[in-house]
C-alpha cells in the first residue's frame, strides 16, 4: 500500500480552511487501512493525531493507536517566509503569527527595498542564496503575495521550494 503523505492532508487543511484533517484509506488489494493526520497549530496536530489514535481503536488496531505527530515530539515547525521585502509590515505580521502558532520563524534579515540596497547586485544574489538555505531548513514556506504581487526573486524561491518538496502557504490564495 502506497501511504497518503501528510503533505496530502496539509493540502486538504489548507484547500478547504480547515484546522485539523485526519484522512483513512483503505487499500483492497492488501487489506490494509493507513490513517493521516495534520494539524495547523501544534495543538491542532496534537488533537487531530488524538482524533486518528481514537479512529485506529474504533477499527480494532491492536498497535499504534498512541501516535503522537512528529511535530509535537520533537519540535516546532520551522516555518520560512518568502516575499518582497518591500512588504514589511506583511513580514511582521506573518512572523508574529507564526510565532504566536508554536511555530519557529526564518524570515528577511533586512528589507532591501525599504533601506535602499542595490537590488541588482552582488548584494542581492548573496541574500538570495542566503534566503535558499532557510528554505532548506524550514519544514513550510508561507509566500506573502501581498495583492496577489509575487516578484522575480520570489517565483524562484517558489520554484526551489516545490523542487525541493516543502510545504508551500501563500498568504492569499492564488
Amino acid at each position: 500500500m502506497k501511504r497518503i503523505p501528510i503533505k496530502a492532508a496539509h493540502d486538504v487543511a489548507s484547500k478547504y480552511n480547515q484546522s485539523q484533517v485526519i484522512l483513512i484509506s483503505f487499500d483492497k488489494e492488501d487489506g490494509l487501512t493507513h490513517v493521516v493526520t495534520y494539524g495547523k497549530t501544534l495543538k491542532d496536530c496534537n488533537e487531530a493525531a488524538q482524533g486518528g489514535n481514537f479512529f485506529k481503536k474504533a477499527m480494532g488496531w491492536t498497535e499504534h493507536c498512541d501516535s503522537k505527530p512528529r511535530r509535537v515530539m520533537n519540535r516546532p515547525t520551522v516555518v520560512c517566509l518568502c516575499g518582497s521585502t518591500r512588504f514589511k509590515d506583511a513580514f511582521e505580521k506573518a512572523s508574529r503569527e507564526e510565532t504566536l502558532n508554536g511555530n519557529i520563524v526564518l524570515s528577511v534579515g533586512l528589507f532591501g527595498h525599504l533601506e535602499g540596497l542595490d537590488m541588482n547586485g552582488d548584494t542581492k544574489k548573496m541574500l538570495d542564496e542566503l534566503h535558499k538555505r532557510k528554505i532548506d531548513l524550514a519544514d513550510e514556506v508561507l509566500f506573502l503575495n501581498v495583492d496577489g504581487y509575487i516578484g522575480e526573486s520570489t517565483k524562484r524561491e517558489l520554484e526551489y521550494s516545490k523542487k525541493n518538496k516543502k510545504i508551500v502557504r501563500f498568504l492569499e490564495s492564488c
